[in-house]
């Protein structure tokens, strides 16, 4: 049971994503916020949860991607509709633009890893928490900034164009890498290095394979025990 905790908060996620333009499209306040806040606890609990229960999983990382997609995006338009601006969409092209790479990465992944998701860098991660709360600074001022969103949009194609380029540099796919500045992709291509080396049957030194895997490593030892042999 516990194992299917973190994937249902997910789809919780997704679910009251919807519910929130419903409830913005009557501009009820006061029914959006703790709608808002329960999206936000269950994006926290679900990694904590599968973390710590070590119940991680494929669908999981999707679902929790997908979800946190949903909600920005419902936040977005639940702002137009509370302060009215649902027509001032065409101020708003960094937003877009930001929707639009995300997506461009998730394709990337799975074209070159068979993966559709994105990487939850730390830079992702930190856009994604000024996103939720500056929609919540806005309802709650009751002020709509566009200056602020745009300086967000950019720093957040910041970090998208940094997921971009790990995407093109790493040589296997972890959701979890933390960026650049980490070092941690370098880490994680030479793991898989180093375990490409010990399937074929080599030692990270560059020695001949002392397994007894039956390969053709043992061809050298036993020509050269046939060897002295025939000195002796």
């Amino acid at each position: 049971m516990i194992k299917k905790i973190p994937n249902i908060l997910s789809i919780t996620r997704m679910v009251l994503s919807v519910v929130l333009i419903f409830v913005a499209m009557f501009k009820n306040v006061w029914i959006f916020i703790p709608l808002y806040l329960i999206c936000g606890m269950t994006d926290i609990a679900d990694g904590k949860i599968a973390r710590h229960f070590k119940v991680e999983s494929k669908l999981g990382e999707k679902l929790d991607s997908f979800g946190d997609v949903m909600v920005i995006v419902a936040a977005l338009v639940c702002t137009l509709f509370i302060f009215e601006v649902e027509k001032q969409w065409a101020r708003l092209i960094w937003v877009g633009a930001v929707i639009l790479l995300r997506l461009a990465n998730a394709i990337i992944a799975k074209i070159k890893f068979n993966v559709f998701n994105n990487i939850h860098t730390y830079g992702t991660k930190l856009v994604g928490a000024f996103a939720f709360l500056l929609v919540l600074v806005f309802i709650i001022a009751k002020e709509f900034n566009y200056a602020v969103i745009i300086a967000g949009s950019v720093f957040s194609l910041i970090m998208c164009a940094e997921e971009t380029a790990l995407l093109f540099v790493i040589d296997e796919y972890d959701v979890n890498i933390k960026g650049f500045l980490f070092k941690d992709y370098k880490k994680k291509g030479q793991a898989v290095q180093a375990e490409s080396a010990a399937g074929a049957g080599e030692s990270l030194d560059g020695s001949e394979c002392k397994c007894d895997c039956g390969c053709d490593c043992h061809d050298g030892e036993s020509k050269e025990s046939e060897n002295n042999e025939n000195k002796d």
